[in-house]
């Protein structure tokens, strides 16, 4: 897959795994697409805030500089999304 645009059906959320500068490219990819994304994550390390500004002028989600592992982990959610014991 090239880019965003290729994909086959609507995502939910679009994870950056690249440094901030790129970020902003993706954001700018995002935003001419039929459908939108809930939320935008950058990675640990990973901030831009015009980038997140644009995003959430769209309505978007943006969660910058944390890992959804490390939140999923944190929350104590097991695969299903169902509280760990």
């Amino acid at each position: 897959m090239a880019s965003l645009k290729d994909l086959p059906e609507p995502v939910d959320m679009i994870d950056i795994f690249r440094n901030s500068a790129a970020a902003g490219g993706v954001v700018q990819e995002v935003l001419p697409l039929d459908w939108r994304p809930l939320v935008i994550w950058m990675q640990l390390g990973v901030r831009n805030e015009p980038a997140a500004a644009l995003a959430k002028a769209q309505g978007i989600e943006v969660i910058m500089n944390r890992c959804p592992k490390i939140e999923y982990s944190r929350l104590g959610l097991d695969r299903t999304g169902a509280e760990a014991d």
